[in-house]
């Protein structure tokens, strides 16, 4: 019996600094939890807050929709 063949058959190898891929999603991350942080102090979240992370996480998918298009080409 073979094995059922792999759906995501395209290898793909290139090298990155880990700052490249993973800065804007840490930046995002440790913004988000400072908001929870703060929510939870005092119990309710503000408009502006919730544009500002609303923004960042604009940013982050920007960022990694040019990396996965950038991806793409090399196949």
């Amino acid at each position: 019996m073979s094995a059922p063949k792999r759906k995501r058959d395209v290898q793909l190898n290139f090298r990155v600094s880990p700052e490249e891929l993973v800065s804007l999603m840490r930046y995002s991350s440790n913004n988000l939890n400072q908001r929870t942080h703060r929510v939870h102090e005092i119990g309710r979240i503000y408009d502006a807050d919730l544009e500002d992370i609303s923004r960042r996480q604009e940013a982050l998918w920007d960022g990694m929709h040019q990396v996965l298009t950038q991806l793409a080409k090399l196949s």
